[in-house]
């Protein structure tokens, strides 16, 4: 006998539309005479429970495929027409309607965009292709060299102590912590006691047993940490030194730099060197017109004041460096 409280199932008659019909106590209707169909069967609200006394469950019930009549499990042959219920399937079983999973919404219409919208849009649209066209459409003007220009940027550190901060697993090994204070690093989920609820199981004799469903609830607490401010010596990015020029005649930027042996603080050394050397070109219909070219200082002197040049300028204004060709 089993120990679980088993409650009858409910069903409708189909055919004469009696209602609450019990799943395992009226096989057929009371009304009319028709045999239940297993699949009208659904659980009951509270109010409407019966229990099955004395229930002993033999399993779910079998489907005759040849007059849709449910029958025992333990039926060797259906009750209604002798059929050979051996390899018959069993009948389909209810899922209660706690458990089913929520149907996702379907997404919310696209919103409509308003004219003065599509009307920006279109016009960004727009202005990118006609720039990127026009960037592809050139036309040859003649060029004559009116000047050079150039530029040195010399970076400059400084070995010194620095105030920086960090959390504590990320001070440097040769940081000095000055002070540390807790801070929130992160969240962590963590148990938050449990949601239980009754779920009904259908059976699939006509009846269901009732078993509380529990699920571990969660919150989120803030992770805590040591988050520290420290000094530490190190080298340090200075205002570079700089050197400019209207002339072919670039010199090294000029400074001083306070240079040690070995590392200590207030030494500083040079850093990486930037060079910039510039043309420019004046075009012989537009005279106000002044176009800019950078190259190696090499090719840079190469560019003699007054020399004249073919190249290919874009809609936009722009010379095209790689189509300069020496006029003939």
């Amino acid at each position: 006998m089993s120990e679980e409280t088993h409650y009858e199932m409910l069903w409708d008659c189909e055919y004469c539309g009696m209602e609450k019909l019990l799943g395992v106590s009226q096989r057929f209707c009371p009304n009319c005479g028709a045999a239940q169909n297993p699949e009208t069967r659904y659980f009951p609200e509270d109010e409407d429970k019966v229990t099955v006394a004395d229930h002993e469950y033999m399993g779910a019930d079998k489907h005759c495929s040849a007059c849709d009549t449910p029958n025992a499990a333990a039926a060797k042959h259906c009750i209604n027409c002798g059929n050979n219920m051996s390899e018959e399937g069993e009948v389909e079983r209810k899922i209660d309607p706690s458990e089913k999973k929520p149907v996702a919404a379907p997404p919310p219409p696209p919103k409509k965009s308003s004219p003065i919208f599509m009307i920006i849009v279109g016009g960004i649209l727009f202005v990118g292709v006609l720039i990127c066209g026009l960037s592809f459409i050139k036309t040859s003007a003649g060029l004559s060299v009116s000047g050079h220009a150039w530029k040195q940027s010399q970076a400059v550190q400084e070995y010194k102590q620095v105030k920086e901060e960090n959390w504590q697993d990320k001070v440097p090994t040769k940081g000095e912590v000055i002070s540390c204070f807790e801070k929130k690093k992160s969240t962590k989920k963590v148990e938050d006691g449990q949601d239980c609820k009754m779920v009904k199981k259908d059976k699939g004799d006509g009846s269901f047993v009732e078993k509380e469903k529990c699920t571990t609830k969660y919150k989120e607490v803030p992770v805590m940490g040591q988050y520290c401010k420290y000094t530490i010596k190190k080298w340090d990015d200075l205002k570079p030194l700089t050197s400019s020029g209207n002339d072919l005649k670039p010199y090294a930027p000029k400074g001083k730099i306070k240079t040690c042996t070995g590392t200590k603080i207030g030494c500083q050394r040079k850093g990486k060197l930037t060079e910039t050397y510039t043309v420019k070109f004046k075009n012989s219909e537009k005279k106000d017109k002044v176009y800019t070219c950078d190259f190696s200082q090499k090719d840079w002197k190469k560019y003699t004041v007054g020399a004249n040049y073919d190249g290919s300028i874009s809609m936009l204004g722009k010379l095209d460096c790689d189509s300069l060709k020496v006029k003939k």
